[in-house]
């Protein structure tokens, strides 16, 4: 398993690209974001990261670009949409391998976001393994005495 950083800069230079990609129209930097996405993680050799940033917003991204083109013909609109689903993915993905949600949530609340919230949010991260198993001994015990 790789390992995280903790580092709320790097999470808030991913959270200004994001809003900045939101608004904006200019497809160089979509591409900047996608290709610096895919050098960094082939030369990282995480290939099945890779190969899943890929695929999974394939058909998301085809489907936005052909409704454009469909509906209005405008080619750049359509591109600049389909470049836009794979650098929000190409973002969330670098997020999710390189930024630990627990130690982020640690530091926001070191720094004065409510306790509350931070807490909140974190029983509802540290639940959800735990929720998952027992929906899986459910199903199971389901299956054992045929109800299923």
């Amino acid at each position: 398993m790789e390992k995280k950083i903790i580092s709320p800069t790097l999470a808030l230079i991913v959270l200004l690209l994001t809003i900045w990609i939101s608004f904006s129209k200019l497809l160089i930097l979509n591409f900047m974001i996608i290709g610096i996405t895919i050098l960094y993680f082939s030369l990282s050799r995480y290939w099945k990261k890779l190969l899943y940033f890929i695929l999974v917003p394939l058909l998301p991204a085809l489907g936005s670009g052909w409704a454009i083109v469909v509906h209005s013909s405008n080619y750049k609109f359509a591109l600049l949409i389909f470049s836009r689903t794979y650098s929000f993915a190409a973002l969330g993905l670098f997020m999710a391998t390189y930024i630990s949600l627990v130690e982020l949530l640690k530091y926001f609340e070191q720094h004065g976001l409510s306790s509350n919230v931070v807490y909140g949010l974190l029983v509802v991260i540290q639940a959800l393994p735990r929720i998952q198993y027992e929906t899986q001994m459910i199903t199971k015990s389901s299956r054992l005495r045929g109800i299923f």
